[in-house]
């Protein structure tokens, strides 16, 4: 019995991604709190009467039985704990869910513990599955995070003379990583003005309880100004485009 247990463990598992394995299995990207991302095998899934089809669908918060094998891990169980209905039936939630869950998937390593990734993925979209602020909750997940996998812009404090920055005279530079103080930003083309507002609900958002801010109230502008800056902070590091993008720009 020991030997069995030892051979196999359960988990629970977010279903990040999928792609065709051979004629008949899949290569399933999970996220777990214990075990990090992870790729496994579910062999004849394609087939019509494989069980796990369901069950290992994108976007499924799911109940996972995986057996260890020699170069990778293989399903045998699964079984769905929640599948985010109410974000499949919104072609807006659903895409940006699935910009959610890419971007989980190439910020983060094979086989690398981060649970504050995982505990933030499945709130986000529990959040969003409820029908709390859809853009709100995209962006204090993207800050979130940037800031477990250690990619965080300084927002706070300027990069070169290290003082807190007046949210009224900011700039913001996206190669450097950071905002700068008027004093230090010079002439630089990179140096882009920041506007007070967006600076101040980016430090809000960093800051204060999700019980506060799901109260501010923001505008479409500032939002759009928001969503830029962490997008060109995103990109910069990723220095890859996002597949998920088209389902982005059709839904703007």
């Amino acid at each position: 019995m020991n030997e069995r247990r030892e051979r196999s463990y359960k988990t629970d598992a977010m279903i990040l991604a999928q792609r065709k394995f051979g004629e008949a299995d899949k290569l399933i990207t999970i996220l777990t709190r214990k075990y990090g991302k992870k790729t496994i095998i579910a062999k004849g899934i394609l087939r019509n009467t494989s069980p796990l089809v369901y069950h290992l669908d994108s976007l499924n918060f799911s109940n996972l039985l995986i057996s260890r094998g020699k170069n990778l891990d293989i399903v045998v169980q699964a079984n769905v704990i929640n599948s985010f209905e109410s974000i499949r039936t919104s072609y807006g939630k659903l895409s940006q869910a699935m910009y959610l869950l890419e971007l989980v998937d190439k910020f983060t390593v094979e086989n690398s513990d981060n649970h504050n990734v995982f505990d933030s993925v499945v709130a986000t979209l529990n959040r969003i599955n409820d029908n709390e602020d859809l853009l709100i909750n995209v962006r204090l997940f993207e800050l979130s995070l940037l800031k477990s996998t250690g990619f965080l812009p300084e927002f706070i404090n300027c990069l070169e003379c290290l003082k807190p920055t007046d949210s009224l005279n900011s700039r913001i530079n996206f190669n450097k990583g950071g905002v700068l103080c008027i004093s230090c930003s010079g002439n630089d083309s990179e140096n882009i003005i920041i506007s007070p507002t967006s600076i101040k609900i980016i430090r809000a958002m960093l800051f204060e309880k999700y019980e506060m801010i799901k109260k501010i109230k923001i505008n479409k502008e500032i939002h759009q100004d928001v969503e830029s800056i962490l997008n060109k902070f995103i990109l910069t590091n990723l220095n890859a485009p996002m597949k998920s993008q088209k389902m982005l720009d059709s839904f703007d």
